[in-house]
């Protein structure tokens, strides 16, 4: 049966301790589904540093390409378009380890085609006396993020988003009828006619180049963080300085600009609750529901029953307040201060009982556990 020390085993038999993918499969003399299963359990050990993955499909154990002077880590890029690998010290010979002393420092020449935030391979080229140590990246083992939030502009031969974060320093290319989102969940309303066309659920665009102004197009999303209070602009038909979400379809290599598609308009950067839903996607923070957990959620009825409210002593009659802002969506407290006829001051907390609507083992309860950490910014 195939298994991650089978492969393992396999790779450490082999020449410099290095195998590509159709070695493997002739080596372990495998078929049918189990070339799929080879597949998954590569990028396993890739994700768990037990491999480095040196091409498309050629695997090699870490150990072997530290030999070379060859250590993996995580790039962090400068917005000035030099960076920093912090190596991962499991892929570091005895001999290197000895001699490194904190990250290695990338020259922007020597960046090639990866980006901020990716796992490289990386040769390191000289250490100094004190430690610190230079080198190349030879390759992305692994991209950190398919998407960026950026500023759509249109150019003079093709348009572009330039992103928001200043460490992804290059410019990602809009392909011709890439400008905006296959699916949108969306009112188009066509004003110009008499006969006006309202459509719910349209998706695409009819045309690469700008559509005209009377034509007018409302996103909503269910994933969006703020409400229809946020919502300003209705008109997408121009895109210059709007705040997009794109997709990487090809990454960037040494001589041309990454490429993608745009999946999610966000805005204007100074419309109301953009800030924060940039924020979210600069950052990668997930903010995406299943659908089942939506469902969930809708269904809840917002009336408690009368057999729940006699199990419970009834506030609502009394002058409590909360002191988050109109736009918050998490109104998790209220409180209430009054005078006693002693003179004193009592002080009321009011919670929000969660348990009552998120019960153990739903759908919600399964969610809020896998979300279980509160950013501030």
């Amino acid at each position: 049966m195939l298994s991650d020390s089978i492969i393992l085993k396999n790779i450490q038999r082999q020449p410099k301790q290095t195998a590509g993918y159709k070695t493997l499969l002739r080596e372990l003399g495998l078929h049918g589904d189990d070339r799929k299963r080879l597949s998954s359990h590569l990028q396993k050990l890739v994700s768990s540093k037990q491999l480095i993955q040196l091409d498309s499909d050629r695997y090699a154990i870490p150990q072997v390409a530290s030999g070379r002077n060859m250590v993996a880590g995580k790039l962090s890029l400068h917005r000035d378009g030099f960076g920093f690998v912090l190596p991962d010290l499991k892929s570091v010979n005895a001999a290197l380890k000895a001699r490194l002393s904190g990250d290695i420092f990338i020259p922007p020449p020597a960046i090639g085609s990866a980006m901020h935030g990716d796992q490289v391979l990386v040769e390191v080229t000289n250490v100094r006396p004190d430690g610190r140590a230079e080198g190349r990246i030879v390759r992305p083992v692994q991209r950190a993020h398919p998407s960026v939030v950026g500023v759509f502009h249109y150019g003079g031969r093709q348009n572009y988003v330039v992103p928001i974060d200043q460490r992804v320093s290059q410019q990602i290319l809009i392909p011709s009828g890439m400008e905006q989102p296959e699916k949108v969940s969306s009112v188009v309303r066509r004003t110009s006619s008499a006969n006006a066309l309202e459509t719910e659920g349209s998706g695409g665009r009819e045309e690469s180049s700008r559509r005209t102004h009377d034509e007018r197009r409302t996103t909503k999303s269910k994933h969006r963080v703020l409400g229809e209070e946020a919502a300003r602009r209705s008109d997408w038909t121009d895109l210059e300085n709007v705040v997009v979400d794109v997709e990487i379809t090809d990454w960037p290599t040494a001589t041309q600009n990454p490429r993608g598609r745009v999946t999610e308009i966000l805005g204007y950067e100074d419309d109301f609750g953009v800030d924060v839903e940039i924020m979210i996607r600069k950052f990668h923070l997930p903010h995406r529901f299943p659908d089942d957990v939506l469902h969930e959620a809708e269904a809840i009825e917002p009336i408690i029953s009368s057999a729940e409210l006699r199990k419970r002593r009834d506030f609502r009659d009394l002058p409590i307040v909360t002191i988050d802002g109109e736009t918050a969506r998490d109104f998790d407290d209220a409180v209430l201060v009054r005078r006693l006829e002693n003179g004193s001051f009592e002080l009321q907390v009011h919670i929000a009982d969660v348990a009552q609507y998120v019960t153990p083992d739903s759908a919600l309860d399964q969610e809020a556990r896998l979300r279980g950490t509160s950013v501030y910014f």
